[in-house]
């Protein structure tokens, strides 16, 4: 019965992320057309300041030089990093094995049956212990993948980005998870469970681990806000006992106050390597509903308390706490994408396997049918994953008219395209379209004698700055970028 509804449950969450990776979509989707933000966030793959290279003449003009990095020491640094990378993964594991099978069994457990009678409290004094390490070594490692992938040296901001994700995430997702899968896999062939119930075991200790690393996150969160006012106020005291020194003031009731670049100054940075880190919080908590949550559907509820307790001090820390970040367009969350969507596919095998081989009820099941049941219950939720997708709950019609419209503007400007315009969206003709482009796209102006567009909120100006970039964007002459820039300035 147990099983059952865990089954059910999982097929809900398997639902669920399906929905809201398409809706996320279309929300990207609703941004790069309305904002061009793909498009402006092409800046981001210049070359970053930081970028170390030789200068030597550019390929697609020898007259500029650039900075080129040696393709052969890029390949043999990324390949330290990895064995670096691995190290610590393997050292994180390690650590999780001495916490289960020395200190939980040896000591923390025969001491609290000594002293308390509840050898249950040590269980529970290892799950905290296994969430205060996750903070510490997720905080550790966070420093460590940045000179990592300063050590790697490369080029562009989004490359930067890419190198710095894939450090995180695969060593969060050890750090986060391994302690989980070895309740679910392997503490019943070691050490055993009570009653040959892993899943019970696998439930309290997925609370209290999770409720510990939620919990020191929003710690964290407080201890920054913390430390940046006792800086102020140290140097608030320091400055005046110096000026009290010099008899420059006297009495205690002196007015201190502190401008907002000085502010600014005693503040953390917030750039993003520390967005990166705070996103990495928020999926890994995320991981834990889509790896587990058939198993310990309560673990939903203490990941959305812990997210929007976490929300309110991110944003806290954005406004209070936190350097004023620099400006960058991004087109979206860029790989945090595919790790969600990794996530979400690696949940139906997280989940299906800790419930057909960690439950009571199927222990005395021969193992070939329990990998039976396995593989049809796989089959089974990928096609109700890509059927919900498929589906397309949540996809906006008027995103794809507003697509087909851009599209169909480009066509006619820069290719002299002149096709009849139509929506392709099975439900029968659309509206006629504009007889121009130029018509659809500027709804707010008129047309002279000379097919010229005139501002109709004030006519009499002439738009002379408009009207000359439409004549520029009609020209037969001139290279496609002036075409393009002249059609931009006439779009806006």
């Amino acid at each position: 019965g147990n099983t059952m509804l865990r089954f059910f449950f999982a097929s809900i969450v398997v639902a669920w992320i399906s929905v809201v990776e398409v809706r996320w979509s279309e929300q990207e989707r609703w941004w790069d057309m309305s904002w061009s933000a793909a498009k402006t966030a092409q800046s981001q793959t210049t070359m970053r300041a930081d970028f170390e290279g030789e200068m030597l003449p550019w390929v697609v003009n020898n007259v500029k030089k650039r900075k080129w990095d040696d393709p052969k020491g890029r390949i043999f640094r990324q390949a330290l990093s990895s064995v670096v990378t691995a190290v610590f993964v393997a050292v994180v594991v390690s650590l999780v094995g001495f916490i289960k099978l020395k200190l939980e069994i040896e000591v923390l457990i025969p001491y609290f049956e000594d002293n308390y009678g509840n050898g249950d409290l040590g269980k529970a004094a290892t799950a905290v212990l296994l969430g205060g390490q996750i903070s510490i070594a997720g905080m550790v490692w966070d420093y460590i993948a940045k000179a990592l992938v300063a050590f790697e040296n490369p080029e562009s901001t989004n490359q930067y980005v890419m190198d710095l994700v894939w450090k995180l995430f695969p060593f969060g997702f050890v750090n986060a998870y391994i302690s989980i899968y070895y309740i679910a896999f392997f503490q019943r062939n070691l050490v055993g469970c009570p009653d040959n119930d892993c899943i019970q075991v696998l439930r309290g200790a997925l609370y209290i681990t999770f409720g510990t690393y939620g919990a020191i996150q929003v710690a964290t969160a407080v201890a920054n806000t913390l430390m940046m006012k006792l800086m102020l106020y140290f140097e608030k005291r320091t400055v005046l006992a110096g000026l009290a020194e010099k008899d420059l003031i006297t009495g205690d009731n002196v007015k201190f106050s502190v401008s907002y670049i000085e502010q600014q100054a005693k503040m953390a940075p917030y750039g993003m390597a520390e967005q990166l880190t705070a996103f990495l919080n928020v999926v890994t908590q995320l991981g834990y509903v889509l790896l587990f949550g058939a198993v310990a559907p309560g673990v939903t509820a203490v990941a959305l308390v812990s997210l929007t307790i976490q929300n309110r001090c991110e944003a806290w820390m954005l406004t209070n706490v936190m350097r004023r970040p620099f400006p960058m367009c991004v087109a979206g969350i860029g790989a945090w994408t595919e790790v969600i969507t990794m996530l979400a596919w690696l949940g139906i095998v997280s989940t299906i396997s800790t419930a057909v081989f960690g439950a009571q009820d199927l222990h005395d099941w021969a193992f070939h049918l329990k990998v039976l049941v396995f593989f049809c219950l796989e089959h089974s939720f990928v096609l109700l994953r890509l059927l919900a997708r498929q589906l397309g709950f949540g996809k906006s019609h008027q995103l794809d008219v507003m697509e087909q419209r851009h599209q169909y503007v480009l066509d006619t400007l820069l290719q002299g395209k002149s096709k009849e315009f139509k929506v392709d969206n099975g439900k029968g003709p659309e509206p006629a379209a504009p007889k121009t482009a130029a018509e659809g796209l500027t709804p707010n102006f008129t047309w002279d004698a000379y097919d010229r567009p005139i501002s109709m909120e004030d006519p009499d100006s002439k738009a002379p700055m408009l009207r000359e970039a439409w004549d520029a964007a009609h020209k037969s002459e001139g290279s496609l970028q002036k075409q393009f820039e002249a059609w931009n300035f006439c779009t806006i």
